[in-house]
């Protein structure tokens, strides 16, 4: 599986699982660095951001990509990311973001989003 395909299939099984912490521990690698809108956080900080979007969203639907372009171990990424909060309504997140993969696990995840 190409690391595209494998950061695609992360991606949809993060938002059909709203947030899927089983992934995070199992596909993550142990030092994993996420760098988030200009704050970094470790796998610890990650799981933490998702338990709170399990506690704020009843889903996340899975995204059309504008962009997935694999260069060597680096995927970079673009779509739009609706979620739909537990009180209702709709939020959409544009996402740009560069994931690193080691041996096929996520070893960073640079990401920038906002509300739109």
């Amino acid at each position: 599986m190409s690391n595209a395909d494998r950061v695609r299939e992360i991606t949809n099984r993060m938002c059909d699982k709203d947030f899927d912490l089983d992934l995070v521990v199992e596909d993550f690698k142990d030092d994993f660095v996420h760098h988030a809108n200009g704050g970094t956080t470790d796998k610890a900080g990650y799981l933490q951001r998702g338990h709170e979007y399990r506690e704020s969203f009843e889903s996340i639907d899975r995204p059309e990509f504008d962009e997935l372009i694999e260069v060597e171990n680096r995927v970079i990424v673009a779509y739009t990311l609706t979620l739909h909060p537990r009180g209702g309504g709709e939020q959409r997140l544009a996402v740009m973001a560069i994931w690193t993969l080691d041996d096929g696990k996520v070893a960073a995840l640079r990401e920038v989003d906002t509300e739109i």
